[in-house]
């Protein structure tokens, strides 16, 4: 028994970890293409946050789940994948050409969203440079140059979004080398992405949260107890 409550104990140590920074995932990697697109299944919540809403500028944190992508450039293009239940998709870039708070290397960006067919290859369902008004996306817009994209009605299925710094042009294969330009090393930028996730997946990140919270409050201290 006793060694049945260390288990348990850890297991919630790792819950408790890994939903400290529910909602956020900092890039500190180079996605070379669409194919090492770093995944932010494990990240998305629905936690308030106002820098997250639809192309009407509603706040949609509490109601939609979401992920907010901290950039940094490597000299290369950023990819992220995620698996999308259907329904709505946003991508919406913030805090980038004017950038405010504590991001200070900020570039003209450009986004793209591309679906994963079934034998692994990529269709590219939008590509935006510049968007306006900047209330679309909720709070966070700084200046038209922060690139925004609302997909409705989207098929289940796993997705990709890229980021490059504008001019750039992409195609079913992803940002096109020798058209587009990398991010320098210097810049950052905040993506939001919302999304459904698989619904398998989500019942699960819900579940863990509220059994870490339950236990907390059986613990009384705020700790988890080893008996």
């Amino acid at each position: 028994m006793k060694h049945q409550h260390i288990l348990a104990a850890l297991v919630l140590g790792m819950g408790i970890a890994n939903t400290a920074h529910a909602g956020f995932y900092d890039d500190i990697t180079a996605s070379i293409d669409m194919a090492s697109a770093a995944s932010l299944d494990a990240y998305f919540t629905r936690d308030l946050n106002p820098d997250v809403g639809d192309v009407n500028g509603v706040n949609t944190s509490t109601s939609m789940p979401w992920v907010s992508v901290l950039g940094e450039g490597n000299d290369a293009f950023d990819y992220f994948s995620f698996y999308s239940s259907g329904g709505t998709i946003i991508a919406d870039v913030d805090y980038t050409y004017n950038p405010v708070r504590t991001r200070n290397y900020g570039f003209d960006a450009e986004i793209a969203i591309w679906k994963i067919n079934p034998d692994n290859t990529f269709t590219l369902l939008a590509e935006n440079d510049d968007y306006s008004p900047i209330t679309a996306g909720a709070g966070g817009s700084v200046h038209a140059y922060d690139s925004f994209i609302q997909l409705d009605n989207v098929t289940a299925g796993r997705y990709v979004v890229g980021v490059a710094t504008y001019s750039s042009v992409a195609d079913d294969t992803g940002w096109i080398a020798g058209s587009s330009t990398l991010i320098a090393a210097d810049r950052q930028y905040t993506l939001e992405i919302s999304a459904v996730p698989e619904p398998e997946t989500w019942a699960m990140l819900v579940a863990g949260i509220g059994l870490i919270s339950l236990q907390l409050r059986r613990s009384g201290s705020g700790r988890i107890a080893i008996n």
